[in-house]
């Protein structure tokens, strides 16, 4: 009998917490703390289960920020690694981040395990600052261009996440030149949902 599938994916969200305060996140006001560990293996085991005849696995990790259960991630995705090989599989990982946190310990363990990183960053300064900001109404162009450029200098498969707003929706082009003439060459483009109202005008 023939698999029913060669490639499958899925995405744990580590946590709801967030270390900004986005004006256009869907996640802001969820409840609920962060995933524990067991509740991590467990839903590898019944992904790995789900996914049996697979050649492979795609696992993303996402949140709130992601980067604020670390150690989390380290533990889930060695257990991810043990779980794929018992059956056979090949596996991969995503991180996805707003780009704010950033060791030397987190560079090597991205390179180390080459897990892809998507990075949220919307653009210029004046576009991405206008509606990521910190907890404190700070912007964040700043911080998350420098390290998205350190995860490339550092040898760490990168992806520019742009998120589009209403009414940011003119300045498209002008965003994703932005970020390929900063040396981005993995742009993703989406709209914002869920917390805004999107017209034909």
């Amino acid at each position: 009998m023939s698999a029913l599938h060669e490639h499958v994916s899925c995405e744990l969200l580590l946590t709801n917490s967030c270390n900004m305060r986005c004006g256009y996140c869907i996640a802001r006001n969820l409840p609920g703390p962060p995933m524990t560990r067991e509740i991590g293996r467990k839903a590898l085991d019944m992904f790995v289960f789900l996914a049996q005849g697979a050649k492979s696995l795609e696992i993303t990790f996402t949140g709130g920020e992601p980067l604020l259960e670390f150690s989390l991630l380290e533990e889930l995705t060695g257990y991810a690694h043990e779980r794929a090989h018992e059956a056979g599989m090949e596996v991969s990982f995503v991180l996805k981040t707003n780009g704010t946190i950033l060791t030397q310990a987190i560079v090597d363990y991205m390179r180390g395990h080459c897990i892809k990183v998507v990075v949220s960053i919307d653009g210029t300064p004046a576009a991405h600052d206008k509606y990521r900001r910190t907890a404190g109404g700070r912007g964040t162009h700043k911080v998350v261009s420098g390290n998205l450029l350190e995860f490339m200098h550092d040898g760490v498969s990168c992806v520019a996440s742009v998120t589009v707003h209403p009414r940011l929706s003119r300045m498209v082009l002008e965003n994703v030149r932005y970020l390929y003439e900063l040396g981005v060459v993995n742009i993703d483009v989406g709209p914002a949902y869920g917390t805004v109202t999107w017209n034909g005008n």
